[in-house]
Protein backbone atom coordinates (compact mmCIF):
# COMPACT_ATOMS: atom_id res chain seq x y z
CA UNK A 1 0.00 0.00 0.00
CA UNK A 2 2.78 2.45 0.89
CA UNK A 3 5.69 2.56 -1.52
CA UNK A 4 7.79 4.74 0.80
CA UNK A 5 8.28 2.70 3.97
CA UNK A 6 9.97 5.71 5.58
CA UNK A 7 6.99 8.02 5.07
CA UNK A 8 6.62 10.02 8.31
CA UNK A 9 2.83 10.10 7.80
CA UNK A 10 2.58 6.32 8.30
CA UNK A 11 3.30 4.08 11.26
CA UNK A 12 4.07 0.47 10.36
CA UNK A 13 3.25 -2.23 12.92
CA UNK A 14 3.84 -5.99 12.74
CA UNK A 15 4.34 -8.86 15.16
CA UNK A 16 7.60 -9.75 13.46
CA UNK A 17 10.92 -8.16 12.61
CA UNK A 18 13.43 -10.05 10.47
CA UNK A 19 15.73 -10.08 7.45
CA UNK A 20 15.78 -13.39 5.60
CA UNK A 21 15.95 -15.11 2.22
CA UNK A 22 12.88 -16.85 0.79
CA UNK A 23 12.87 -20.24 -0.92
CA UNK A 24 13.23 -18.52 -4.31
CA UNK A 25 16.31 -16.58 -3.08
CA UNK A 26 14.53 -13.23 -2.80
CA UNK A 27 15.43 -11.18 0.26
CA UNK A 28 12.53 -10.47 2.62
CA UNK A 29 12.83 -7.65 5.14
CA UNK A 30 10.14 -7.01 7.74
CA UNK A 31 11.16 -3.98 9.77
CA UNK A 32 8.13 -2.30 11.36
CA UNK A 33 8.18 0.97 13.31
CA UNK A 34 6.40 -0.81 16.16
CA UNK A 35 6.36 -4.49 17.00
CA UNK A 36 2.86 -5.26 18.19
CA UNK A 37 -0.41 -7.09 17.70
CA UNK A 38 -3.28 -5.39 15.84
CA UNK A 39 -5.69 -6.97 18.35
CA UNK A 40 -4.16 -4.84 21.11
CA UNK A 41 -2.65 -1.75 19.52
CA UNK A 42 -0.58 0.40 21.91
CA UNK A 43 -2.45 3.61 21.10
CA UNK A 44 -5.46 5.30 22.70
CA UNK A 45 -8.82 5.16 20.93
CA UNK A 46 -9.07 7.84 18.23
CA UNK A 47 -5.29 8.26 17.89
CA UNK A 48 -5.42 7.53 14.15
CA UNK A 49 -7.93 8.80 11.61
CA UNK A 50 -7.37 5.67 9.53
CA UNK A 51 -6.02 2.17 10.24
CA UNK A 52 -5.28 -0.06 7.24
CA UNK A 53 -4.95 -3.81 7.51
CA UNK A 54 -2.86 -4.57 4.45
CA UNK A 55 -2.53 -7.10 2.91
CA UNK A 56 -4.95 -9.87 3.82
CA UNK A 57 -3.52 -12.95 5.51
CA UNK A 58 -3.69 -16.42 4.06
CA UNK A 59 -4.24 -19.77 5.79
CA UNK A 60 -2.77 -22.32 3.36
CA UNK A 61 0.81 -21.27 2.62
CA UNK A 62 4.04 -23.21 2.84
CA UNK A 63 6.42 -22.39 5.69
CA UNK A 64 9.11 -21.13 3.25
CA UNK A 65 6.65 -19.32 0.95
CA UNK A 66 7.68 -15.75 0.13
CA UNK A 67 4.06 -14.65 0.61
CA UNK A 68 3.99 -16.22 4.09
CA UNK A 69 7.32 -14.61 4.98
CA UNK A 70 6.34 -11.15 3.78
CA UNK A 71 2.76 -11.02 4.97
CA UNK A 72 2.34 -13.62 7.69
CA UNK A 73 0.03 -16.58 8.12
CA UNK A 74 -3.09 -17.19 10.15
Amino acid sequence: MWFDKNNPLACFMDLRSFDSVASDNRRVIVNPDIIGDFRNMPFPAGYFKLVVMDPPHFKDLGQASIIAMKYGRL
